[in-house]
C-alpha cells in the first residue's frame, strides 16, 4: 500500500512541476515582453509588427527622411496624460526646427513623426520627448 502511494506521489509530483514551470516561465514572459518605460528611437524604418523602429540609431547619412518615434508604455501609465509633445532641436541650441503635438489616448502604443531632416544641414541634432511640461526622454543624433 505504501508502494501504490509513492508511485501516485510521484506521477502527481511529474505532472504537477511541469504545469508549475511551464505557469512561471509565462508570467516572466508576459513581465519581460511588457513594455515598461517611455522610449525614444530614430530610424528610417518602422517595424510591420511592433512599435519600434527597424533601423534605429544616433547616425544617419542624410540622404532619408527620418522617423522619430515616441513609445508608450503598456498599461494605466498614460491613462491621465493628455498631451505629449516630439521636438528637435540642434544640440546645444533652444531654437526648434520641428515639433509636432500629440493627443495622448489609454491605447497609444506609439507615435511616429516624420523629420524635416533632409531640409537640415549635417550636424548634431537633438530629439525631445516631452509629457506635458517635463522631458521624458531625449535622445542626440548625427546626420552625415
Amino acid at each position: 500500500m505504501i508502494l501504490i502511494n509513492r508511485k501516485k506521489a510521484l506521477l502527481l509530483s511529474a505532472i504537477i512541476i511541469p504545469v508549475l514551470i511551464l505557469v512561471c516561465l509565462f508570467g516572466a514572459f508576459k513581465t519581460f515582453s511588457q513594455n515598461t518605460t517611455y522610449d525614444l528611437q530614430l530610424g528610417t524604418e518602422q517595424h510591420d509588427e511592433f512599435p519600434k523602429m527597424v533601423d534605429h540609431g544616433t547616425e544617419f547619412k542624410n540622404d532619408a527622411t527620418l522617423t522619430a518615434m515616441a513609445i508608450f508604455p503598456d498599461g494605466d501609465k498614460k491613462k491621465n496624460l493628455l498631451r505629449a509633445q516630439l521636438s528637435v532641436t540642434r544640440k546645444g541650441e533652444t531654437t526648434v526646427l520641428q515639433k509636432e503635438d500629440i493627443r495622448v489616448f489609454s491605447d497609444l502604443a506609439a507615435y511616429p513623426m516624420r523629420l524635416e531632416n533632409l531640409q537640415w544641414p549635417s550636424g548634431a541634432y537633438t530629439l525631445y520627448f516631452k509629457l506635458g511640461l517635463e522631458i521624458e526622454k531625449s535622445l542626440d543624433f548625427i546626420l552625415k
